[in-house]
């Protein structure tokens, strides 16, 4: 009888024990799932990011030829260069009002 009692006990054990690992089996599957479903996400984003540094990098490239173009036709005497000068910035006016910094006065 004790032996009897002894292998229940150690059915009983084991039965709770494969249903535990069920459920960590399935706790494990869920967050691969969810791994996998991220991994697929950042790959998405990664291909646009990837589009549109490729569509800034094919206009910057356009802008280049562009301007090369009218430096080389500038300096052949067949066009002009597009390009407004460069104005100074503006400072602020000088006061004769005005209150010298600490330590200066």
């Amino acid at each position: 009888r004790l032996r009897a009692e002894s292998e229940h006990a150690r059915q009983t054990a084991a039965a709770q024990l494969r249903e535990e690992m069920g459920v960590i089996r399935d706790e494990q599957d869920g967050m691969l799932d969810g791994l996998d479903e991220q991994k697929r996400g950042l790959a998405l984003v990664l291909q646009r990011v990837d589009a549109r540094l490729l569509q800034e990098s094919d206009s910057v490239q356009q802008q280049l030829n562009q301007m090369r173009a009218e430096v080389s036709a500038a300096i052949s005497g067949k066009g002009s260069l597009n390009v407004e000068p460069e104005k100074p910035p503006k400072s602020p006016p000088l006061s004769s009002e005005s209150s010298p910094p600490p330590g200066y006065g």
